[in-house]
């Protein structure tokens, strides 16, 4: 998902043509930007699945919307304006193969900005691998760029991205998916997560509070899980 990251974008985009793994397409949803993202996004040619919003949606929204255009095995999300390191996927796939009953999987991440990076998320405690729908449902302690899905498991759940949020639908998609699968995670810092300024985007203020999403996504992940 793509909403006025022209800045970035070009760096993003780059990260994933330099995968070590090789077999693998973007599809890249434009969430109405108005800075010229969809141009750059255009000129990397046919491996870029372009597809754009006439409005800009919540980000559950548009997840959603991409999802469904895509076709791979496995699915990973890659924000606009962060970056895979050159073995993310392979040691990603990887750890699917070598665990098939795997439903997510994660790894470590490295917080950057234009200054250059920062400290890991692990460096102060490794996180939590196996059947962890407890320790996600108390702490969200995995960024989307980390993740990455099996598609059968995804489509047990039902559906993926829950289209009403715009703040808590990867946290929200992962606590479903810890209840059904074991997820395990590669001990390697294989992308990058960029961190901003309170003002660097002004449109945030506008959200819906996360406090707010969750109250709404822990209602209805009990509802749910209630009526199985």
């Amino acid at each position: 998902n793509c909403f006025n990251e022209a800045k970035h974008l070009r760096e993003t985009l780059d990260s994933v043509f330099a995968q070590t793994f090789d077999d693998w397409e973007i599809v890249f949803w434009d969430n109405a930007s108005t800075d010229g993202s969809g141009d750059i996004a255009k000129s990397y040619g046919e491996r870029v699945r372009y597809f754009r919003s006439d409005t800009t949606l919540p980000l559950g929204r548009a997840r959603k919307l991409a999802y469904e255009q895509t076709r791979g095995a496995y699915i990973a999300i890659l924000d606009a304006d962060d970056l895979y390191l050159p073995q993310k996927l392979e040691r990603q796939l990887d750890l699917f193969q070598s665990e098939p009953e795997l439903g997510m999987t994660y790894c470590d991440s490295m917080y950057f900005d234009d200054s250059g990076d920062h400290f890991n998320l692990f460096k102060l405690a490794k996180p939590h691998r196996g059947r962890i729908f407890g320790q996600i449902l108390v702490k969200n302690f995995m960024f989307s760029s980390t993740m990455m899905f099996r598609r059968g498991a995804l489509e047990h759940l039902g559906y993926a991205f829950d289209d009403r949020f715009t703040r808590v639908q990867d946290w929200e998609l992962s606590l479903r998916m810890a209840y059904h699968y074991p997820i395990d995670y590669v001990d390697e810092t294989l992308c990058k997560w960029r961190v901003y300024e309170l003002g660097d985007k002004p449109w945030k203020k506008s959200l819906v509070p996360r406090a707010v999403e969750a109250k709404s996504a822990l209602e209805r992940a009990t509802q749910s899980l209630q009526e199985e």
